[in-house]
C-alpha cells in the first residue's frame, strides 16, 4: 500500500515537472516570436533604401518632407542635382486592383499635364522621370506664395501668376486646386506646382473654378485685382470665364441665403 502511494506521488511529481517545463518552453517561444514581430515592425517603420541608381530609390530620407491626401513628397538626387519624387501612396480602403489603376492613371495624367503646361510658357516643374506610381521632377527653390502675401513686391508676383493661369487655360489645362499654397515664389520667379487634381478641359466652368479658388484664398480685393487684371489681359476667352465666375458666385450666394431662411 505504501509502495503504491509512493509510486503514485512519484508519477504525479514527474507530470508536474513536465508540465512546468512545457510552460517555460511555451513562454520562451512566445517571447522569441514577439521579438521577431517587433523587429519586423521596426523594419517597416524605417525602410532601407534600395538600389540608389534609379530615381525611384534615390530618396535621401525614408520620411516624406510633405504629403497630401493622395501623395507623399521625398527629396532625392537626380544626376547630381536636387530633385523631388512624388509618390502616390496605396489606399487600403480601396480594392487593390482599383487602387492601382487609379494611382497609375493619375500619375500618368499629372506627368502629361506638366509636360503640356511647360509648352505654354508657364513656369512649372520639369518632369525628370515617371514610374508606375511615382513622378520624379526638378526641385523648386523658394517659399509658398501663401507665406509671401505681405511682401512689398507681391503685386508683381500676382500679376505673373495671373498670366501663367491664362496660358494654362488657353491650352485647356485646368489646375483644380489653384491657390497660393500651390505656387512657389523665389524672388521675381513664380512656379505653379501640384497638378494632382488637374486635367484637360474646354469647359468654362472648370476654368472659372480655378479663378474662384484663388479669389477665396487671397481674400483681399487689391491683391485679387492684380491677379485677375493680368489674367483678363492675357487669356483669350477671359470674358466668358469671368462671366461664368460671376454665375458660380451667384449660385453660392443663393445657396447660403436659402440655408439661412
Amino acid at each position: 500500500m505504501v509502495k503504491e502511494k509512493q509510486a503514485q506521488n512519484y508519477k504525479t511529481s514527474k507530470l508536474q515537472n513536465q508540465h512546468r517545463r512545457s510552460r517555460i518552453m511555451v513562454k520562451e517561444k512566445q517571447k522569441e516570436e514577439n521579438s521577431m514581430e517587433k523587429e519586423k515592425l521596426q523594419n517597416l517603420e524605417t525602410p532601407k533604401l534600395q538600389n540608389p541608381k534609379t530615381p525611384k530609390d534615390e530618396t535621401s530620407s525614408a520620411k516624406p518632407f510633405s504629403w497630401g491626401a493622395e501623395a507623399e513628397l521625398y527629396g532625392t538626387d537626380f544626376l547630381g542635382e536636387r530633385a523631388v519624387v512624388k509618390k502616390r501612396v496605396e489606399k487600403k480602403y480601396r480594392v487593390k486592383e482599383l487602387d492601382e489603376k487609379l494611382r497609375r492613371t493619375r500619375t500618368r495624367t499629372e506627368a502629361r499635364i506638366l509636360g503640356e503646361a511647360k509648352k505654354t510658357g508657364a513656369r512649372v516643374p520639369t518632369v525628370l522621370g515617371v514610374e508606375e506610381f511615382d513622378i520624379t521632377m526638378e526641385f523648386i527653390k523658394g517659399k509658398l506664395l501663401r507665406d509671401e502675401l505681405e511682401n512689398k513686391n507681391i503685386s508683381r508676383t500676382l500679376k505673373t501668376v495671373g498670366e501663367y493661369l491664362a496660358l494654362l487655360h488657353d491650352a485647356n489645362i485646368v489646375h483644380g486646386d489653384f491657390t497660393p499654397a500651390n505656387v512657389i515664389v523665389d524672388g521675381n520667379k513664380a512656379t505653379i506646382i501640384d497638378f494632382g487634381l488637374g486635367g484637360f478641359s474646354r469647359e468654362t466652368e472648370e476654368k472659372a473654378v480655378d479663378l474662384l479658388l484663388m479669389k477665396k484664398a487671397l481674400a483681399d480685393k487689391k491683391k485679387y485685382a492684380k491677379f485677375i487684371q493680368a489674367y483678363e489681359k492675357k487669356a483669350k476667352n477671359a470674358e466668358a470665364t469671368l462671366k461664368q465666375l460671376e454665375e458660380i458666385e451667384q449660385r453660392g450666394r443663393y445657396v447660403v441665403r436659402a440655408m439661412m431662411k
